[in-house]
């Protein structure tokens, strides 16, 4: 299915599924600093709720971690962008958001620019998925402490049926450097007979964003029910490119499970859950000793943690330049 030049401002016709959800995520890092953040929101209206993270860290130390998985929300086609104490505003379809926060003296805005083409892919089942590497200006007030940087980003939008269950394996990760790389990988394995990892995302480097055609990773983890604490990676894109990290490292993380008897609801229980979820931050190191920072994101059935990946070339995985054309015209 096409990724249309709507679909970024626009919301989506709503699904009949108790578990449709339409969802907003931006991290938004500082390569100078300790600081990084990423807000995550999502409303399923036709079950009356939806979820909103908003986590700002200062390296180990969290400077906001609020974590709220049952906002209430309307039943309505339009849900609002609203959720909980955190806004995703279009500023330019494709082109620019903002995202807003605010609680009590704590206020945050982090404006978000695209620098690559935006990759679409049909996530899993039926959940539609679409995102871009960007750069990002934070500014705001944390316990008066005055926050300011300029960094680095990932903005995507995902809507569909959304239900974490069947997913054995899931990669979700991006990493950008202060040379203006930066790669996004989604790797996924799901219950199935004969099962592979698959992958789909895309390499941005030198202004030019490729779909990636494989990626060999090595990781390591905190126990058989924890987070990715580490690894490396080599990955290569359609022209043959290649980036290759010899090292990321854990700074910190929120975990998650998923609710046995309706594993599309996230709480914050994760010793009984069959399925986890982490949203972690990392460091990353180059071969050529170029350090950058991003998010390193797993979905897993508790037990089922590979130290090795080795994908398959690329899902369905396409590229499109809304939002970079009104810059080149």
């Amino acid at each position: 299915m096409l990724l249309l030049e709507t679909d970024d401002a626009n919301f989506h016709k709503r699904g009949k599924e108790a578990d449709w959800r339409e969802s907003y995520y931006c991290n938004f890092v500082d390569l100078n600093s300790d600081l990084c953040g990423v807000a995550w929101q999502g409303a399923r209206p036709n079950s009356g709720e939806g979820e909103a993270v908003f986590i700002l860290c200062d390296g180990s130390r969290d400077l906001i971690r609020s974590v709220n998985m049952h906002v209430p929300v309307p039943l309505a086609d339009d849900p609002g962008r609203k959720i909980g104490f955190q806004e995703a505003v279009c500023l330019e379809p494709w082109r620019r958001w903002d995202i807003r926060y605010q609680e009590g003296d704590s206020k945050i805005d982090v404006e978000w620019t695209q620098m690559s083409d935006f990759c679409d892919y049909d996530a899993y089942m039926d959940t539609r998925h679409f995102e871009a590497a960007g750069k990002v200006k934070v500014t705001g007030n944390v316990g008066g402490r005055k926050i300011t940087y300029t960094g680095y980003g990932e903005r995507d939008r995902a809507w569909g049926v959304r239900n974490y269950g069947p997913i054995q394996f899931l990669i979700w990760m991006t990493a950008q450097f202060s040379d203006d790389v930066a790669v996004h990988v989604f790797v996924l394995l799901m219950n199935e007979t004969n099962a592979v990892y698959k992958l789909s995302g895309f390499l941005h480097k030198d202004g030019q964003t490729r779909g990636l055609a494989s990626c060999e990773a090595s990781l390591t983890y905190d126990g058989d029910r924890g987070p990715p604490t580490g690894g490396s990676m080599v990955l290569v894109d359609d022209m043959g490119r290649k980036l290759e990290i010899d090292e990321f490292k854990i700074i910190n993380h929120v975990g998650f499970g998923a609710s046995d008897e309706d594993a599309s609801k996230l709480g914050s229980d994760l010793s009984k859950s069959k399925s986890l979820m982490f949203l972690t931050f990392q460091t990353f190191r180059r071969r050529d000793g170029v350090m950058g920072k991003g998010m390193l994101d797993l979905n897993c059935w508790a037990g089922n943690h590979p130290p090795t990946v080795k994908s398959l070339p690329p899902l369905c995985s396409s590229l499109y330049p809304f939002g970079r054309q009104k810059k080149q015209s």
